[in-house]
Parts: C-alpha cells; structure tokens; sequence
C-alpha cells in the first residue's frame, strides 16, 4: 500500500510600509498553485489591507490570478495568503496508466524556454556563492535519477535542516 501524500500549507506574506500614503494602482496577484493530475487545491485564504476591490481571473497559463483595485491611499500594504494543496497521483490501478519518470537533465520544450528562462537565472546574483556552497553539501545527484526522485531527496533534505 503506498504511503499517504502529505497536505501542504504555503503561506505567503507581503508587507510594504511607506514614510507616508500612497495611491496604489491595480496589482495582479497570482498566489494559488494551479491544479494538474498531481495537485489539487484544498483550500485559499486571502488578506489584503488597505481597502480594496478583488476580482479573480484566469491568464493564459490558466493560473488564477486576483486583480486587486485600492479604495484608499495608505502608509502599509500587506498581502497575506494561505493555500493549502494535497498532492494527488491517479490510481493506476484503476486507469491502466503508468507513471512517467522525467529523466535528468531537464529538457524544455522550445514554446516553455521563454517561461523557464525566468526561472534559471540569478534573482539575487551577490548570492550566488552562498547556494553553490549549501548546494555542495548536498546529497549527490546521480545521472541515474530522475528529476522525481531528486526534488524529494532535496525536499527532505530541506525539511530535515530546518
């Protein structure tokens, strides 16, 4: 019998303070994990302060995405959200279908380049030699794993340091 998939809760918090009240313009929010054959969303909190107007939306990537419209001027903007997501995988027995395993290295698709770029790049450069020194204290990669295997050997490795 495999073991239970563990509920994860991600909370995210946003606060900006200001010498004194500003006009906020429109903010397009994209907090909630979009749901696939592997996720299901359980649950979405949303705080916002000042006063404001949400609309929800979806973009192109079908994420939902809230579109908050302030009422007021104001020294603090705090956005808080809480998402609570179960991973889920499909019964094979039932459908027949067996998983796939991603192979490393990661290949893209040349349509996902653009989107994936983002991501492979440095956020924060002056950093860098920090993470590569935490990094090579890892547990080594083989080539013989898969891209599955690796993040939860990352994950757990995460979750054991903390």
């Amino acid at each position: 019998m495999p073991e239970p998939l563990l509920i994860n809760r991600i909370e995210h918090n946003t606060i900006y303070t200001y010498r004194q009240p500003v006009r906020f313009g429109q903010h397009r929010l994209v907090l909630c994990s979009r749901e696939g054959h592997d996720l299901r969303g359980q649950r979405m909190e949303i705080e916002i302060t000042p006063s404001h107007q949400l609309q929800w939306a979806h973009d192109i990537y079908n994420n939902s995405v809230a579109i908050v419209n302030f009422l007021e001027p104001a020294a603090r903007l705090e956005i808080q959200s809480t998402v609570i997501v179960e991973p889920s995988l499909p019964d094979v027995q039932k459908t027949g279908e067996h998983s796939v395993l991603t192979p490393l290295p990661l290949k893209y698709d040349s349509l996902e380049g653009p989107v994936v770029n983002v991501y492979q790049s440095a956020s924060f450069p002056e950093d860098q030699g920090a993470v590569r020194t935490w990094v090579s204290g890892l547990p080594n990669v083989s080539s013989s794993m898969n891209a599955e295997a690796t993040l939860e050997s990352l994950c757990s490795t995460i979750c054991r340091s903390v």
